[in-house]
């Protein structure tokens, strides 16, 4: 008796293919993302207030648009400030406003923006800033 070789039905090929599909595009799904922190490091020996909206980025995820994150913080002189997990890890636009506190009161000396792109293991991702002597604030490049 000459035995047959098992032949799988195209039925099973189909659902096979289908899952091995299915389960590539889930493993994007982390069940812990990464977590995004953001860095002011005040290198002046003046008091400042940075006011941060943190948004999906057009490129992230046109169907996420929205703001992640909005919040006053103050760093003072030569400290260095970390507002830990704030978002999701993804691509975001960063805007900023910075107010030198003088007697008291707000001076606006900066207003910008920035981009985070996040990189593939990053561990802890992070962006941070630098604030100078003039009150503008600078990305570092990690």
């Amino acid at each position: 008796m000459v035995k047959k070789s098992p032949t799988h039905s195209r039925r099973s090929v189909i659902a096979a293919g289908i899952c091995s599909v299915a389960s590539a595009g889930c493993s994007r799904l982390e069940a812990n993302p990464s977590m995004l922190d953001i860095v002011f490091i005040n290198n002046t020996d003046r008091r400042f207030v940075i006011t941060v909206h943190l948004s999906a980025s057009e490129e992230g995820n046109p169907n996420d648009m929205g703001e992640r994150f909005s919040e006053p913080i103050t760093v003072e002189p030569q400290e260095e400030v970390r507002r830990k997990d704030i978002a999701e890890s993804q691509q975001y636009l960063i805007e900023y406003d910075v107010d030198k506190i003088v007697d008291g009161d707000p001076l606006q000396t900066d207003h910008g923006h920035a981009h985070f792109y996040p990189t593939e293991g990053g561990e802890n991702p992070q962006v941070a800033f630098d604030i100078v002597d003039s009150g503008k604030v600078n990305k570092r490049v990690s």
